[in-house]
């Protein structure tokens, strides 16, 4: 009985989680990245539609695999998997957090993932991130208890969880080099000591390092030798402006209020831990969100950089906030418990516009409401617009062109065809994916016929305008 009730507060979160996610889970348009997984998925070689492909992150498409091949892949189909990997995601972060640094800490720490916009987008988007957040948890904790139980089996578990991370989604990694990092500097066991730095064990280098070396490098170059090393990154680049709005995204997304109790519980762990587990999951989380912000940003130099990078870090953030709150509730004062519910109500009312914002229009552009009134009221006519593959999947029938970067793309459809429909995706900054001079074009020569998109609580915005250019009607 007594075990039963120790598992209450985990099990309350999981169906908090379950709730937050399953609304809109069926329902909810797929993005463009969705359908290249169907397409990635269901051949598992070749060239992908829409990016590198998934020779440098197997993982999830093989289990994608499998269970596309049971029945055909609806949105519900594919995003099981992301709704399963997010649940016991959540999970893990309070089993985790519960034996890292008490009940507490676990429980806010799991209620900080069960309600993070984040989080539950991700939970429901059929792709990787979900699974990169799992074994991301399950990667810090075990690099935690390879100091603790340093037997072969907890070295060869820690090598396996970080290997399958890392073929999952190559951002995986790039956390996990300064948490490794700072693993192997050990901290003063009383406050009178010093730093030291301690090399792996033999034992970790035989059945960890050398292992996942091998086996993660390995990888890589035979990507490398088969002429797949292209698979290892995300196009060319979109530039310092882009790489840095895609890490303030990351900053809004998980929310500056939690992200500030994240590195100050790391801080508070590092300088004021009670024993030395603290004191090095402290400092691996601030190596670990340390390396992944610099790296994330260096690798925008060649490669486009998005806000989902960032997805291997939230653990530290989430797992870190808690054992912050947890240390309030230990103090000793009378109004500890006060204090640490007022902190916690706060981190997750910062939360709350933006799951809230989520389940009115599910964090995407829905492009369907555009092509059912084209297709009321002049499907014969040129639609332009930003995802063929949408075209493809929703209105197979219609005429469509991908938006041309340029000013010259739009007026030079408007001489051939006398007339045609724009669909365009509008953030909070505007024309995603349009110049001024093409906004400016469109607003002079095309007028909006309908707009779909719900207003948001937080920072995000997702518009679509349906315009017709061209005088008449179409």
């Amino acid at each position: 009985m007594s075990r039963t009730r120790g598992l209450l507060p985990g099990l309350a979160v999981l169906a908090l989680a379950t709730a937050v996610r399953l609304p809109g889970l069926a329902g909810l348009s797929l993005e463009t990245d969705e359908l290249g997984t169907i397409w990635d998925a269901t051949r598992l070689a070749g060239p992908s539609v829409n990016g590198p492909g998934i020779l440098a992150r197997p993982v999830y498409y093989v289990l994608q695999h499998l269970l596309l091949s049971l029945g055909p892949a609806s949105p519900l189909a594919l995003r099981i998997p992301a709704l399963v990997f997010g649940l016991v995601g959540v999970w893990a972060t309070w089993w985790v957090g519960t034996r890292l640094f008490g009940g507490a800490a676990g429980t806010v720490a799991a209620l900080l993932v069960a309600l993070s916009p984040w989080h539950q987008y991700a939970s429901q988007f059929a792709r990787y991130w979900t699974l990169v957040y799992l074994l991301a948890v399950l990667g810090y904790y075990l690099l935690i208890r390879t100091r603790i139980d340093p037997r072969p089996r907890t070295l060869v578990l820690t090598a396996l969880v970080l290997a399958l991370g890392a073929l999952t989604h190559p951002t995986f990694v790039l956390p996990m080099v300064g948490a490794v990092l700072a693993l192997h500097i050990l901290p003063p066991a009383t406050p009178g000591d010093a730093w030291r730095l301690r090399l792996p064990t033999a034992d970790a280098w035989r059945w960890l390092w050398i292992p996942l070396v091998v086996a993660v490098g390995g990888w890589i170059v035979g990507l490398k030798l088969t002429g797949n090393a292209g698979a290892l990154g995300n196009f060319r680049g979109r530039g310092l402006a882009a790489t840095i709005g895609a890490v303030l995204g990351m900053v809004q997304w998980v929310t500056p209020e939690v992200l500030a109790a994240g590195a100050l519980g790391a801080a508070l762990l590092v300088w004021r831990g009670v024993d030395g587990d603290e004191r090095r999951w402290g400092l691996m989380a601030l190596g670990g969100l340390a390396s992944g912000g610099v790296l994330i940003v260096a690798s925008g130099i060649r490669n486009d950089v998005y806000a989902d990078y960032g997805m291997a870090m939230l653990p530290l953030v989430y797992l870190t906030a808690g054992a912050l709150v947890g240390r309030m509730v230990r103090m000793p004062s009378p109004a500890s418990p006060a204090i640490a519910g007022i902190a916690v109500v706060t981190l997750l009312v910062a939360e709350l516009p933006g799951l809230a914002s989520n389940w009115r229009d599910g964090m995407r552009f829905d492009y369907r409401p555009a092509f059912a009134y084209v297709e009321a009221h002049g499907a014969q006519r040129l639609v332009l617009g930003p995802s063929q593959a949408m075209q493809r999947h929703y209105a197979p029938t219609l005429q469509f062109q991908e938006l041309g970067g340029t000013t010259e793309s739009l007026a030079g459809a408007l001489v051939r065809t006398g007339g045609y429909w724009l669909i365009i995706s509008r953030h909070r900054n505007g024309w995603s994916g349009g110049d001024e001079d093409m906004r400016s074009w469109a607003d002079a020569n095309c007028r909006v016929m309908s707009r779909s998109g719900a207003a948001r609580f937080d920072y995000r915005q997702y518009d679509v305008d349906l315009a017709w250019c061209g005088s008449g009607a179409p």
